[in-house]
């Protein structure tokens, strides 16, 4: 059963987010692909912050990478470029977008002073986020 309002949602979405923004790297004369390995490395600049302590900037950077992860296959469909290969990146690069994510939280996490019983709760969290995140990619 589909949420009320998610066809909107996601029409909306589509309207004025994805295909403006597969205009645009169309126009640029970017690829489905450069956009997803754009997408990562600024990701891994976000892990980075994070890791540094930049917790709301590396959020900040990280919602903008995540963004683009909307206009890769946007513009795939576009430029009608859709391809096996094209989405098996995709799908690689998002899990370790969100791999790298965690990374830079676990760095932050060991960084800080809290107790030592904090940490190990914290990294355990973490890891099964991590388990939990990757294995998206097999259902």
């Amino acid at each position: 059963m589909a949420l009320p309002g998610r066809e909107q949602f996601r029409s909306a979405v589509l309207r004025y987010i994805e295909l403006p923004g597969a205009k645009f790297f169309k126009a640029i004369k970017f690829t489905p692909n450069g956009i997803t390995i754009l997408g990562f490395l600024i990701t891994v600049v976000s892990a980075y912050l994070v890791g540094a302590g930049w917790l709301l900037a590396g959020g900040i950077v990280f919602l903008f990478g995540g963004g683009l992860d909307l206009m890769d296959g946007a513009l795939a469909r576009l430029t009608g470029t859709s391809s096996p290969f094209g989405a098996l990146l995709d799908s690689v690069f998002d899990r370790l977008s969100e791999a790298a994510l965690f990374v830079g939280l676990g760095v932050y996490v060991m960084r800080d002073d809290i107790s030592e019983d904090r940490q190990i709760f914290f990294i355990t969290v973490l890891l099964l986020a991590l388990i939990f995140s990757q294995g998206v990619s097999y259902l």
